[in-house]
């Protein structure tokens, strides 16, 4: 899964498009705790350091000027702005789970980079993590070689596992959580998110016996693509069926801050696009 650099108007007009957003974002930000394993109380600390690990949807997370990672560093900035809070971006164009085995296993003997130029992997894992959130499964299940049958979810699930070991051990977080996998084209009865489900449900059971959080985020933006279609027939949360738009990261981020307890961070995202009135007539990409 290649990063693209692309924009996709998805909406025109500022009373249609203001319209929907409220509409779908009160929907979204009154929606917490629906999630299996996600938490009602904030786990997230002044002087946390977040890393995030992920593939290139975690890369623009930061890359982009919008990215969730950006959106949520921002949010939770306005709650502690005299905190020491830090983001660590580590997502890397077409990363699988188990090539980040690879990856996290390599840099521990030497430096690595991937899609967010000025952060070293082996640097940032050498440092404790206090919270690890770890956004995969996209590019396993773009690849042939992941279905519905037990024996390929079985693997899948091993190997995720397996990461999670790797990461608690090295970088020692007092919380990890695991965010569900987002939309694969913006059908939820395609094939593909046919087998997102089944991956999301084995990714819900090794966040429970794994002591891990679930953060809901294909759960949120499923939510806003279906209150956004009510209003807008071709509203968007993606701009090539696999990378958010400006409205799917939005709803990434904050499905991340609800899973993590961070409900009132989630809501001043809301509240930073709602009273812009130039914001409606800006383009989503």
């Amino acid at each position: 899964m290649k990063e693209r650099d692309m924009s996709n108007k998805i909406i025109s007009g500022p009373t249609v498009f203001l319209s929907l957003l409220i509409t779908a974002i009160t929907l979204i930000a009154s929606m917490s705790g629906e999630a299996q394993n996600t938490k009602s109380d904030s786990t997230l600390r002044p002087d946390d350091r977040i890393v995030f690990v992920g593939d290139s949807i975690t890369g623009q997370g930061w890359n982009n000027a919008d990215g969730f990672i950006r959106q949520i560093e921002w949010a939770l900035r306005q709650k502690c702005p005299d905190g020491k809070m830090k983001v660590i971006p580590l997502g890397g164009s077409g990363q699988s789970v188990s090539s980040w085995q690879s990856v996290e296993k390599n840099s521990r003997v030497k430096e690595a980079i991937l899609d967010v130029k000025d952060v070293n992997v082996k640097e940032s894992l050498d440092q404790p993590a206090y919270v690890v959130i770890i956004m995969l499964g996209m590019n396993d299940l773009l690849a042939p070689y992941i279905s519905e049958k037990e024996a390929d979810l079985d693997a899948w699930t091993g190997h995720y596992k397996e990461l999670i070991a790797g990461l608690r051990e090295r970088v020692k977080p007092r919380v990890m959580a695991l965010a569900s996998i987002s939309l694969c084209s913006e059908n939820p009865e395609s094939p593909k998110n046919k087998v997102r489900t089944a991956m999301n449900a084995r990714l819900a059971g090794l966040a429970k016996s794994e002591s891990c959080i679930i953060l809901p985020v294909g759960e949120e933006m499923l939510a806003l693509l279906q209150e956004g279609r009510k209003l807008k027939p071709d509203f968007h949360v993606t701009y090539d069926f696999v990378h958010p738009n400006k409205a799917g990261h939005l709803s990434i981020a904050m499905g991340m801050l609800k899973g993590l307890g961070e409900n009132d961070s989630a809501r001043k995202l809301s509240d930073k696009y709602l009273p812009d009135s130039s914001f409606p007539e800006k383009a989503i990409k």
